[in-house]
């Protein structure tokens, strides 16, 4: 009869087992992906208890192996699944030591990967620049292509994150080059998507969605769920940012659709707060708050405070369209800790916009326009064109609505060419409406001033 221990050590290898069939499937795409998560929230109970006793035993070489078998089947389906401040970094970090100990380089690699992902996510982006290099310099050293591929990506999209758009260009098109040559199609999916949030971050709109839209492609090729909701996504708040709502809303309905099907909870909260971009945009400040309030439960249940400071800052803007003022004031104070909190340039610049939207609606003009023009010295700064843009044109409104009209035309003329730039033509046309005094633009058919 096996003793307790034993039990137990054929318990946690079962379940182990079980995990990697739910991964296994999960990772075929389609209909698969839909029947592995299935397994998976079916057994996860006796998965969770196997996996947390094995973290919980003394180091030895059959349990440091069980504990690479569960990170491993976990790769995917527990970044969908577990916490990642709570449940992801402990169990990342006792498999990295695990296969420290095993001497596992290729094991090493894929959890330094797994790790920097949620240090990314909890936007402590030089904490996952770290482990990014890290996974980059053993890649090379053991000639896995693959992983220096993917850390190459991580590091652009963690520069972006940073505001160091430029510096991350390099490092996404050597990624696709890689991707390319080992025919690693999903690797080449995801460089396509860095590249487009690259250009997107530089206000090249109609580059970024030309990126997005390859990865779209590939994404269905390959049935990738997860993959087609992102992209669905980045698709649709490319479209906000260049004035095409409507269109916008489809594909972010799309990707909530799916996400929602596959219990996906990162990109359901990504496609809400593109959503109530979008009904922002066209003076829906209702929808645009049940949207954000939904967006506000899914990052905060992700720890995701990067996405946080956004929704709250774009939130406290909706909030002031309305004239409800003490709850955006409430909502932008805590978006200007969050963003001074994982120092984002970017970040700063926004709430400073939306702060400077909120003083505007209270007609403290003195107050925004300092706050207009510290934001566009960051934007200018980190040259993100469409940010600058909108700022541009919010600080005119401000202008007109204070009566000094050739300011306003300045700031107007300064926000069409930037526009202009980006390729947002819908955007140009709503700016030259307003500058010529032939009627409101969109985002703006419920405001008090012009």
């Amino acid at each position: 009869m096996p003793t307790f221990h034993e039990a137990q050590l054929r318990h946690a290898i079962h379940y182990s087992h079980i995990a990697t069939d739910a991964s296994n499937s999960y990772l075929q795409g389609g209909e698969a992906s839909q029947s592995g998560l299935l397994l998976f929230d079916q057994e996860r109970v006796q998965i969770d208890i196997g996996w947390g006793w094995s973290q919980d035993q003394p180091a030895s070489t059959p349990l440091d192996e069980l504990l690479l078998a569960y990170a491993d089947a976990m790769a995917y389906i527990g970044d969908l699944r577990y916490n990642r401040q709570r449940q992801r970094i402990p169990q990342l970090q006792t498999a990295i030591a695990a296969a420290r100990r095993l001497e596992r380089k290729q094991a090493e690699v894929s959890l330094l990967k797994g790790l920097g992902s949620v240090y990314f996510a909890l936007g402590d982006y030089r904490g996952a620049i770290a482990l990014y290099q890290q996974q980059l310099k053993i890649a090379r050293e053991i000639g896995d292509q693959q992983h220096e591929s993917s850390a190459l990506r991580r590091l652009g999209v963690s520069y972006t994150a940073l505001g160091e758009t430029h510096s991350a260009l390099q490092y996404h098109q050597d990624s696709l080059t890689i991707a390319r040559q080992i025919g690693d199609r999903r690797g080449e999916g995801s460089a396509l998507g860095a590249l487009g949030l690259a250009y997107q971050a530089l206000g090249d709109l109609n580059r970024a969605v030309e990126f997005y839209e390859e990865q779209l492609q590939l994404a269905r090729q390959l049935g990738l769920w997860q993959a087609e909701s992102q992209v669905l996504n980045l698709i649709g708040t490319a479209l906000v940012e260049k004035g095409e709502y409507q269109r916008a809303i489809a594909n972010l309905a799309r990707g909530l659709t799916i996400a929602r099907q596959i219990n996906d909870r990162q990109n359901e909260g990504n496609a809400c707060g593109g959503l109530g971009l979008a009904y922002q945009a066209l003076g829906e400040l209702e929808y645009a708050i049940d949207y954000y309030h939904q967006r506000l439960v899914v990052v905060r249940e992700l720890d995701d405070r990067r996405g946080e400071g956004f929704c709250l800052g774009r939130m406290g803007t909706a909030y002031a369209m309305r004239g409800m003022f003490a709850e955006a004031e409430t909502a932008l104070t805590a978006a200007q800790h969050i963003f001074v909190t994982v120092a984002s340039r970017s970040g700063q610049g926004h709430v400073a916009v939306c702060t400077a939207n909120c003083y505007r609606e209270q007609g403290r003009f003195i107050e925004a326009q300092q706050l207009y023009e510290q934001a566009m010295t960051i934007f200018a700064a980190i040259e993100e064109r469409d940010r600058l843009a909108e700022c541009a044109f919010e600080f005119a409104r401000m202008l007109r609505r204070k009566g000094v009209e050739t300011a306003a035309q300045e700031q107007a003329q300064r926000a069409l060419e930037l526009y202009e730039e980006c390729g947002a033509d819908a955007l140009v046309a709503q700016v030259q409406a307003w500058r010529d005094g032939r009627g409101l633009p969109l985002n703006q058919k419920r405001g008090q001033d012009e």
